[in-house]
């Protein structure tokens, strides 16, 4: 009777000690995902900027950092999804 209990009660705490983290996990996923947004924002008036003076090397370096940026991007979002499924 004191073994079951005690599991018992060992599955209540880990289960709501485990809660809160899921989410203070998402949020931080969440202001990580702004960030990266306004880092890409960023990065798109650069390589207009770059293109307007012609700067063809400029561009294309800004470009594929664009792309790696907009991968880690998907990347985030699908982690924050699993998650919130998880959670």
């Amino acid at each position: 009777a004191q073994h079951s209990a005690w599991s018992q009660t060992c599955s209540m705490v880990s289960a709501s000690r485990f809660e809160p983290c899921n989410t203070c996990a998402c949020a931080d996923i969440d202001r990580e995902l702004i960030a990266l947004k306004r880092e890409e924002e960023k990065l798109i008036r650069e390589i207009k900027a770059a293109a307007k003076q012609g700067n063809t090397a400029a561009t294309r370096v800004l470009a594929k950092s664009l792309v790696r940026l907009r991968g880690q991007m998907t990347k985030m979002q699908a982690s924050s999804a699993h998650l919130r499924g998880v959670g």
